[in-house]
């Protein structure tokens, strides 16, 4: 049984802020952010206990963070602030014997590393052709992919384009350590 989280700590951020704040705050009040940063991870991590307390096997998290085509904010920014935070999150998680999945769309092969690395355990992407297959395979086998056909290129009617879209999604994703999951 996997539970939402109410929130994570991207996405909610530019809900409470508006878009336009959030940019201004995280490039220009950056302690006061990152201890706003730091206390709403203090809330999730209390969520997931509560999560854990209650018999869910894993936490689902929606943090959108990507662009078509790059990140919202930078990647050194996104590994400056958001990297300690997710770790703290995914450890806290990980302790209570819980999986992490996040989904999130937009570009963001340029920060799937350092969010794999923080404990992440399966990312689910409605979108992988902004980035390409070949250049997501990079990192089958570690972490599990959870993903549909791609939402905005792949809704096609013709039944053997979408078989073999899907084979190519097992061809460039599914390892045995890692995993792929079809949505």
């Amino acid at each position: 049984m996997m539970a939402m989280m109410p929130t994570g700590i991207f996405q909610i951020m530019i809900h409470l802020f508006g878009f336009e704040d959030f940019m201004c705050q995280i490039a220009g009040n950056t302690e006061e952010f990152a201890r706003f940063a730091s206390n709403l991870t203090d809330l999730c991590i209390r969520c997931i206990h509560r999560i854990a307390d209650a018999g869910a096997d894993g936490i689902i998290l929606i943090e959108d963070m990507g662009l078509q085509d790059r990140m919202m904010i930078s990647p050194t920014m996104w590994h400056d602030i958001y990297a300690p935070l997710y770790t703290r999150m995914f450890a806290a998680a990980h302790q209570r014997g819980l999986d992490v999945i996040s989904h999130t769309c937009g570009h963001i092969v340029s920060i799937l590393d350092d969010y794999i690395a923080c404990g992440l355990d399966v990312i689910q992407m409605d979108q992988q052709d902004n980035m390409g297959l070949e250049t997501l395979h990079q990192f089958a086998g570690k972490v599990c992919f959870f993903c549909p056909l791609d939402i905005q290129t792949t809704i096609d009617f013709d039944r053997k384009a979408i078989f073999d879209r899907a084979q190519k999604m097992v061809d460039c994703l599914a390892t045995p350590a890692g995993g792929f999951m079809a949505k």
